[in-house]
């Protein structure tokens, strides 16, 4: 894991809502729809994955960045992407990584 991974999930949007708009043009999407919850922006789609339908929910902040995506049609609500817990993993890995540099350097001198 490196630094880039640490900015990309800080300021990319990682996907846009267009895109999403775009993916129901796709012969495997039933729909894709948008609605507001607060200051959030969802976006609900049923596709279909290797054959079997999957309902999707992704979250979008007031910037159009991605906050997660969650798969909503099983008996418990699975979590597939979450920004925050993306960003404290690539943190620590970058964190991780900058340590046993800085230790063979140490160990080198």
């Amino acid at each position: 894991m490196n630094i880039e991974r640490v900015y990309e999930l800080m300021y990319s949007p990682l996907i846009s809502p267009l895109k999403l708009v775009q993916n129901a043009k796709l012969e495997n999407y039933d729909y894709v729809n948008f609605h507001t919850e607060g200051e959030f922006l969802m976006c609900e789609m049923k596709c279909s994955v290797d054959g079997v339908k999957m309902t999707f929910m992704y979250r979008f902040d007031k910037n159009d960045h991605l906050v997660d995506i969650k798969r909503i049609d099983t008996p418990q609500i699975e979590v597939m992407f979450d920004r925050e817990l993306e960003l404290i993993d690539a943190k620590n890995q970058f964190l991780g990584e900058s340590k046993k540099k800085l230790q063979q350097l140490k160990f080198a001198l």
